[in-house]
């Protein structure tokens, strides 16, 4: 049955609930694997009805995946918040984004590609860098005078440390404390790390120390 029984409200809900499936899709599969067919079957629409609403497969293909990427920048920003100081937010929305890139095919496709290996870091790379150091800046404001430069540092992280594994493989404990140790003086960050550790900590053993 036409839209698995549950006729969309206008078109505004048919749009809607067609970007919805897509994002499922985009999310499942992946941007290149995801196909007019599977987005369809999703929405529970036939083709034709998906192209009433859309011109092509790369105009809703290419939406899904930036409504993927804004969903898992929320959800970033969403988990830094829990921490109460800034080397904390900083470290575990680093280790957070690793995690999720690594675990969506919407994202970790991009990387798997090669494709931020090429070419210079793009506008889109910077400003969702920049939103997800938002909660950062909250509680580090001297940040936000150098904001575009500490984008691009923290874009560059990520892209190393997907792109490039350690000379010895790390454990995630041992991924935290490697970046308590320098990231969060990289960006001017002094403060007390977690757990109370003074100057910056690192998680070691499921326990802070001071590092320096």
């Amino acid at each position: 049955m036409a839209w698995s029984g549950q006729i969309p409200a206008d078109q505004d809900d048919a749009r809607r609930r067609i970007m919805a499936a897509a994002v499922r899709c985009v999310q499942q599969h992946g941007i290149d694997r995801t196909s007019v067919a599977m987005i369809a079957s999703e929405a529970g629409v036939s083709r034709p009805t998906l192209y009433a609403y859309f011109e092509n497969r790369d105009e809703i293909v290419n939406q899904a995946a930036i409504a993927a990427t804004e969903s898992f920048v929320e959800r970033v920003i969403q988990h830094t918040r829990q921490f109460d100081t800034a080397s904390e937010r900083l470290v575990e929305s680093t280790l957070f984004s690793l995690r999720g890139i690594r675990a969506e095919s919407a994202l970790a496709m991009r990387f798997r590609a090669g494709q931020v290996l090429h070419g210079p870091l793009n506008a889109d790379e910077l400003f969702y860098a920049k939103l997800c150091l938002g909660p950062v800046v909250e509680l580090a404001p001297h940040i936000e005078s150098w904001i575009d430069d500490a984008s691009e540092l923290a874009a560059r992280v990520i892209i190393s440390l997907l792109t490039r594994e350690p000379m010895e493989e790390r454990t995630e404990d041992e991924e935290r404390a490697f970046l308590y140790r320098w990231w969060p003086r990289a960006l001017g960050i002094v403060d007390r790390g977690p757990r109370g550790g003074e100057g910056g900590a690192a998680l070691v053993g499921g326990r802070s120390r001071p590092i320096g």
